[in-house]
């Protein structure tokens, strides 16, 4: 049951990534088991309770057969939606036609029962806060106001009179009804499935907008290529991590690692082969952090490794690791082997001596170029 309740939840999220002919079809198929509970209730009024006093015995029969009709419409609504998006056709006429139908048939129905007691409210809240999830702020609002009006003036006329108040309720219970033990059942168990059924769709739609906000901020902040972060977040991460022990004796280091001779490696063996050893390279430094330390790709060669509470000495412990780690890989070239290496550079702020970000990549960029400059392969402090 729990798989179950899983699966049908995380495909009802997935339909929020959906085109909006899909979207507009799920509001068919969200909307037809509440129609079909009206149908079955009014069904059952009729043949298993034809001697209560609330209801008008002759209107449950058709209010079955509206139910049902409804349902037939929401179906039909639901596979034309279906069949558009197949075809990937773009037809916000469409997503206008099922929005009015909720609208008109939701009034209608709330107008049979009552427009003013628990289920028709509970119908005009959550209706337009799923509508808000699927569509824009304009269709939602548009169908909601002319919705609000028609039940606005349906109260009015039924106030003065003019219509009945719910018609499927005697015209002399219609004030006291709410008095029957039978109509205040009715209400719970309809306003508690409504509360129920539109928790779990909800639900499903907010976990779904949840996952779809992460997948984007990660796809924002990590390297398409090596999947470390890119420049932008490694250095908004730095300068989280600079202005957090700024003041107090808390060290950071900062490792700028450049792959010797990448150009060349591009040049011989084409920009595959350098991808490859990119994304190897990134593993390879990656292994070699511990937890909370971060990586970032700083340029087109250059990794930028933020060591927070590091002093010196444990800092170079760590960039020569590094530097081995990727004097260890051979990158595949077509049956032969290409082996790298990288040149380190080192700046550690142990006290407040370094201000800002830009000064501790400066000296670590600095640090790297006198790396290379001594003939690669080595890690140099600064």
């Amino acid at each position: 049951m729990q798989t179950f309740i899983s699966e049908l939840t995380a495909r009802i999220g997935r339909q929020l990534n959906a085109s909006e002919a899909r979207r507009s079809a799920m509001v068919c198929w969200i909307v037809a088991p509440v129609f079909a509970l009206l149908g079955m209730w009014a069904l059952a009024s009729h043949f298993l309770a034809p001697q209560q006093d609330v209801f008008r015995q002759e209107m449950m029969l058709p209010v079955a057969g509206y139910a049902f009709a409804c349902i037939t419409l929401w179906l039909g609504l639901g596979l034309w939606g279906l069949r558009l998006d197949q075809r990937q056709t773009h037809s916000p006429g469409y997503t206008a036609v099922t929005l009015w139908a909720y609208a008109l048939t939701s009034v209608s129905a709330c107008y049979l029962i009552g427009t003013l007691n628990v289920v028709t409210g509970l119908v005009m809240m959550g209706a337009p806060m799923l509508g808000l999830i699927l569509f824009t702020i304009r269709q939602v609002l548009v169908v909601f106001v002319a919705g609000l009006l028609m039940m606005l003036t349906l109260s009015l006329l039924s106030a003065l009179q003019m219509i009945p108040y719910a018609p499927i309720l005697k015209p002399e219970q219609a004030a006291s009804a709410h008095l029957s033990l039978y109509w205040t059942l009715c209400l719970m168990l309809a306003g508690g499935f409504y509360v129920i059924y539109q928790t779990i769709i909800m639900s499903a739609m907010v976990r779904a907008w949840h996952s779809r906000e992460h997948d984007i901020r990660t796809l924002s902040q990590t390297d398409a290529l090596t999947g470390v972060a890119n420049r932008r977040h490694i250095l908004e991460l730095l300068d989280e991590v600079l202005d957090s022990n700024r003041g107090a004796d808390n060290p950071v280091a900062v490792l700028m690692v450049d792959i010797d001779h990448f150009k060349r490696i591009n040049d011989d063996h084409g920009h595959l082969v350098g991808d490859r050893a990119l994304t190897a390279a990134a593993a390879a430094l990656r292994d070699c952090l511990r937890q909370g330390d971060m990586i970032g790709r700083y340029g087109g060669e250059e990794f930028l490794i933020v060591l927070p509470g590091t002093r010196i000495a444990h800092a170079l412990d760590i960039a020569e690791r590094c530097r081995q780690a990727i004097g260890a890989l051979a990158i595949d070239t077509n049956g032969s082997s290409l082996p790298l290496t990288a040149s380190v550079g080192l700046a550690c702020r142990s006290r407040s001596d370094i201000e800002n970000s830009d000064h501790v990549i400066h000296l670590a960029d600095e640090a790297m170029y006198e790396a290379k400059k001594n003939g690669r392969n080595r890690v140099v402090a600064a």
